[in-house]
């Protein structure tokens, strides 16, 4: 499966097969606005089962929603809000994510980053967590310097060596 986010106010996150024929099955639709979508292999639900995940912004509900793959079923009860210590709305529409396993201890994170905002502290670091009560997102942290030009919308990881990578669209850092 390929997924893609439609970026409309009533929007959808595709699922597509290999020739590039929409999965209905798998699609989510009436989504407020998706932005960027992320796959992450093998997290923990508990302590005998791990799932494939996949991660998407909600800018207009200023949220990540998570769900399971290749299920697709909802891993979030409703989504995590993200940007919740900001004041303005402009710096709580999320845009890019990216997902994170690290080596060391197999945590999943979340790295989201958003429509505008302060020139540091930019992105914001969530860990996935998985308990009796279903999957969390806890806040981590704040870092990432910005330009202040445009969002930042690009991230990608190297979870070998913990390199977080991110670009907005005045430059790379």
């Amino acid at each position: 499966m390929v997924f893609g986010t439609d970026k409309e106010t009533n929007g959808a996150l595709y699922a597509f097969d290999l020739n590039g024929k929409i999965i209905e099955s798998k699609t989510i639709r009436n989504i407020e606005r998706p932005n960027n979508v992320d796959l992450k292999y093998g997290f923990q639900l508990n302590d005998s089962t791990t799932t494939d995940i996949l991660v998407f912004t909600e800018r207009e509900k200023q949220q990540i929603r998570v769900s399971s793959v290749p299920e697709i079923e909802s891993l979030d009860l409703g989504g995590f809000k993200v940007f919740e210590d900001e004041k303005i709305l402009e710096n709580k529409l999320p845009m890019g994510v990216a997902l994170y396993k690290s080596s060391k201890d197999g945590k999943v994170y979340a790295i989201v980053g958003r429509n505008t905002g302060p020139s540091t502290g930019y992105l914001y670091q969530y860990e996935m967590k998985s308990d009796s009560t279903g999957v969390q997102a806890n806040f981590v942290r704040k870092f990432g310097s910005f330009s202040g030009e445009k969002e930042i919308e690009a991230i990608a990881i190297d979870d070998k060596n913990g390199f977080i990578y991110y670009s907005d669209e005045g430059g790379m850092y």
